[in-house]
């Protein structure tokens, strides 16, 4: 069902999506084909690309989380230029985005991960119950100078496919206060 667009106006109705805009208001509105991509579209915040080999269920809205709260959201994507590559674009929402540094990691957070051993027992790891269903992406960034330096709007990452562990670990201190 995942290719099936806007089937809840079989049950709701149809609706049509706005974004503030700035400038005078106005009453007279022009729909447009198909919709805008949201990164030019968005102002506020940090506004970084995502490197993957496939999309797979990321979609604009995505949650992008940073210990399981909430921080931005995908905003679009596209094939890069020589088509290798899909390009997943992320804003980070303020104040959030003092969060993200040259080494901070991303990773695929669709679903639920399930280690099991006859040992270990059985362990289960998910972002949330809203990425089990729609896709999202987690982040973390290390500490102290393993974090590098503050990132510059557009920087591009890589979308690594499953989260290591140690990345958990990680307790950097950041204010979030100092923009």
């Amino acid at each position: 069902l995942s290719g099936i667009k806007n089937l809840d106006t079989v049950i709701q109705g149809a609706y049509i999506a706005v974004l503030p805009g700035k400038g005078n208001p106005s009453f007279d509105l022009v729909a447009l084909e198909s919709p805008p991509n949201m990164m030019d579209m968005v102002s506020d915040g940090l506004h970084v690309v995502l490197k993957t080999p496939t999309l797979g269920s990321l979609k604009p809205g995505s949650p992008v989380y940073y210990r399981q709260v909430r921080v931005g959201r995908v905003t679009g994507s596209a094939l890069s230029d020589d088509a290798v590559e899909v390009l997943v674009y992320v804003n980070i929402e303020e104040p959030y985005s003092p969060l993200i540094h040259e080494n901070t990691v991303f990773w695929n957070a669709s679903g639920i991960n399930v280690d099991a051993g006859i040992f270990s027992g059985v362990q289960v790891y998910t972002e949330s119950l809203e990425s089990i269903v729609g896709g999202g992406i987690g982040l973390a960034t290390p500490e102290g100078e393993a974090m590098g330096k503050a990132v510059e709007q557009k920087h591009q990452f890589i979308l690594h496919e499953k989260l290591k562990e140690n990345w958990l670990k990680w307790k950097p201190q950041i204010d979030l206060t100092a923009n």
